[in-house]
């Protein structure tokens, strides 16, 4: 009797798993998702890139020798109720002005 329980949840808990949803990866480069009435990564994205060009684009950075700038990025905090990755959005910002080629 005992076994027939076991098997039965077992054979249950294996029906449940072997009906889930396919895991589906999102192209973050080619994303023609839709436009949702929160904040998503594309919007973290565009503010991080419109903020290297505009620092980038005010010779904030630029030495007049041609060396680069040695510039260091701090942890941002996340003072809002909303979960933002803010390590993606870091990694976004020391990206972009790595590949500027004007700081190290």
């Amino acid at each position: 009797m005992k076994f027939k329980i076991v098997f039965s949840l077992a054979t249950a808990a294996l029906l449940f798993v072997g009906c889930a949803d396919k895991t589906e990866r999102i192209d973050v480069h080619n994303d023609q998702g839709g436009q949702v009435m929160a904040l998503d990564y594309r919007d973290f994205n565009e503010a991080a890139g419109k903020s290297v060009q505009s620092m980038l684009q005010s010779g904030a950075v630029d030495k007049r020798n041609g060396e680069r700038v040695i510039l260091a990025i701090s942890r941002i905090k996340n003072d809002t109720m909303q979960h933002i990755d803010t390590d993606q959005l870091v990694k976004k910002i020391r990206v972009d002005l790595l590949r500027s080629g004007k700081v190290v």
